[in-house]
């Protein structure tokens, strides 16, 4: 009887110690400074809040409800989290062939641990989801597994492509 009272506790103890490094690991301060940045997915953090807006006059921005009311054409909000490596890949793709965006065209970005109300207004329950909106920020249509699986420019074509 007393050895099992003793696996048993060592057991507990090593689940509850196991829990408290799971935990304690999301709020680790070097894995926050690593992934934040650019529109605050990737990057270095220089161009948090920019807008770009290339030759073409596409645009990839941080998400605004102006920018939603003054685009021209379609609109695709990419919700991704500083958190989220698919995300960190997409936010990488599009900037990396940003200038391939058409001018019909605008990509926002979305936080998904800081905007909770829009999730909820889309019901968004999970970061790397793309949502079509019109100007007046009604949607259209949304994707929770666009372009999961492609990298670099194919990512981009999968965006471009769910924007139609």
């Amino acid at each position: 009887m007393n050895k099992t009272l003793k696996i048993t506790g060592i057991t507990i103890l090593s689940i509850i110690i196991l829990l408290g490094i799971i935990t304690f690991s999301f709020e680790n301060p070097l894995r926050s400074a690593i992934t934040s940045g650019q529109f605050g997915i990737s990057g270095n953090g220089e161009r948090k809040s920019q807008t770009i807006t290339n030759s073409n006059g596409g645009v990839y921005g941080k998400y605004s409800d102006d920018l939603v009311k003054n685009a021209r054409g379609n609109v695709v909000i990419f919700v991704g989290a500083r958190w989220c490596i698919s995300c960190q890949n997409t936010d990488k793709a599009i900037m990396e062939n940003v200038n391939e965006i058409p001018g019909n065209l605008t990509i926002l970005n979305l936080d998904f641990d800081e905007n909770k109300d829009i999730l909820k207004k889309y019901s968004v329950l999970i970061q790397h989801t793309f949502i079509k909106v019109d100007n007046n920020g009604n949607l259209i249509k949304k994707d929770g597994n666009l372009a999961e699986f492609t990298s670099g420019k194919a990512k981009l074509d999968k965006i471009i492509e769910f924007s139609k």
